[in-house]
């Protein structure tokens, strides 16, 4: 019996260690699965963005008349893309119209410059000169080369509409 009076006696100090063991342990993997979502869903976004940055710097050197892109902005587990931004508006600076914009839940607007050379990008919608704004998903972009754009004084650029 004294076996039994000693296991009984011992269980809620085993418990209590059970318990503050899990309490220390629960958080610190936690933060780790939401540091590696974070991570991976943000490398596949700028994987996609440097694609489509490839691809219109392509369509823009060589002087392609139009080209069909996908691109695929994918949601982690624990983190959320808010919106991608392609380009600029008519009325926005020359450096807003070189430019992919990102935003994700946890961050700030991260931005990649269109460059090498330094390619204007703009989205018409009912005439008007606009930046392009996607969420996550994935779509097929239509790239094409404009010549002589009006709205940049003759000025080459690229236009970036959905399919």
């Amino acid at each position: 019996m004294k076996r039994d009076e000693r296991a009984l006696v011992g269980l809620p100090l085993r418990l209590v260690v059970y318990i503050i063991v899990v309490a220390l342990v629960v958080p610190i993997a936690w933060s780790s699965a939401q540091a590696y979502s974070r991570r991976t869903t943000e490398n596949s976004i700028e994987y996609e963005i440097n694609y489509l940055e490839r691809m219109i710097s392509h369509i823009y050197i060589y002087h392609e008349d139009t080209r069909r892109v996908e691109v695929d902005f994918p949601s982690g587990f624990m983190a959320d893309l808010e919106w991608v931004e392609i380009g600029g508006g008519e009325n926005d600076p020359w450096s807003k119209l070189s430019t992919i914009r990102y935003k994700m839940s946890y961050t700030d607007v991260r931005t990649v410059v269109i460059s090498e050379p330094n390619i204007p990008v703009t989205h018409f919608n009912n005439g008007e000169s606009q930046p392009l704004r996607l969420g996550e998903g994935q779509y097929t972009l239509y790239l094409e080369n404009l010549e002589d754009d009006s709205f940049l004084n003759g000025t080459r650029s690229v236009e970036v509409s959905l399919l």
